[in-house]
């Protein structure tokens, strides 16, 4: 049963990435101009930026695989934070775009080589492509006042944690026995490297 629902969710994420418009900002692409305004952008992008969420929600799936502790994808949200901070101050990473995707890609494979590299190595790039998605995030807050760009970095850390938890709990739904613990990360590897080669179709 289980899988045959994760192919339907390959055949749905595959349909639903390849006809939606990829947004990145709630007040499409203006500068927030109040506290308000920078809040919800904050809580906004990461969700409605469906290469972030992707590559969040499958972060912490991995993140759940190889430690079983939340903790470890705090350090991934703080990492999107620097990143964020990184553009703030004008330095801008190269390639951007496609280094997101290519962060997608990645991280579908390890799914299937998990349990082969050392956690700490996984979790060290993921900090990596965590400063990369915080590089993207910044840039809806550049030319923004201080005191507005406070408020959607706080807005960013806090829907990255919702998603996060909710997705981590899920995941010891999803992978609660030894028996599933042997398929279940092959499934989403295919599911994560699907909805990232959709979207570099879509971008490139």
């Amino acid at each position: 049963m289980l899988r045959k629902v994760l192919f339907i969710l390959i055949i749905l994420t595959s349909s639903f990435l390849s006809n939606v418009s990829v947004a990145h900002h709630f007040i499409e692409g203006e500068v927030p101009e109040n506290f308000l305004q920078g809040l919800i952008s904050g809580i906004a992008h990461p969700i409605i930026g469906i290469d972030h969420l992707v590559f969040l929600i499958f972060t912490t799936l991995i993140v759940y695989l190889i430690s079983k502790k939340i903790f470890f994808i705090s350090l991934f949200i703080f990492s999107t934070v620097l990143g964020s901070l990184l553009t703030i101050i004008n330095i801008n990473l190269p390639i951007l775009e496609l280094s997101i995707i290519i962060s997608i890609l990645l991280t579908g494979v390890s799914f299937f080589i998990y349990k082969n590299i050392s956690s700490s190595i996984l979790l060290l790039i993921f900090i990596i492509f965590g400063i990369f998605h915080g590089n993207a995030f910044g840039k809806t807050i550049i030319e923004a006042l201080a005191p507005i760009q406070v408020s959607y970095i706080i807005g960013l850390v806090l829907v990255q944690f919702l998603v996060c938890i909710i997705i981590f709990n899920l995941a010891k739904f999803l992978i609660n026995s030894n028996e599933k613990e042997t398929y279940t990360p092959y499934f989403f590897g295919l599911l994560n490297i699907s909805a990232g080669i959709t979207m570099l179709y879509i971008y490139f």
